[in-house]
């Protein structure tokens, strides 16, 4: 009789207990990317065969594009990708150690950068 006890007890269910996590910690993520009026705007390069290479780096609060002063550029910018609405930046142009750029305050919604002759 003991052993049948025995192995009824150990047969028996255990109860189980859960345990709750949580996590309570966030991170947001910069990178071109900012939170403004409730909505991310973009700022971002398109590179256009036979150009220079477009740079995008953030300085404070300010984007800078720049690319290498190799030649006559036009940098030219736009709120979508679309072949069309592409205008001349008017941006202010620095030179610097053989490179171009603009330094810019990140606007709401989106805005693209690229150069043509």
């Amino acid at each position: 009789m003991k052993i049948g006890l025995l192995i009824a007890l150990l047969l028996a269910p255990l109860p189980a207990q859960a345990q709750s996590y949580s996590i309570s910690w966030y991170r947001i993520a910069g990178g071109g990317y900012s939170l403004t009026s409730g909505f991310w705007s973009l700022i971002s390069v398109v590179q256009s065969p036979g150009m220079p290479m477009l740079a995008i780096s953030r300085a404070g609060n300010s984007v800078v594009v720049s690319w290498p002063d190799t030649g006559s550029y036009v940098l030219q910018q736009n709120s979508s990708l679309g072949a069309s609405g592409w205008s001349n930046s008017n941006y202010a142009i620095s030179t610097n150690n053989g490179a171009s750029s603009v330094t810019l305050t990140p606007p709401p919604g989106n805005l693209f950068f690229r150069l043509s002759q």
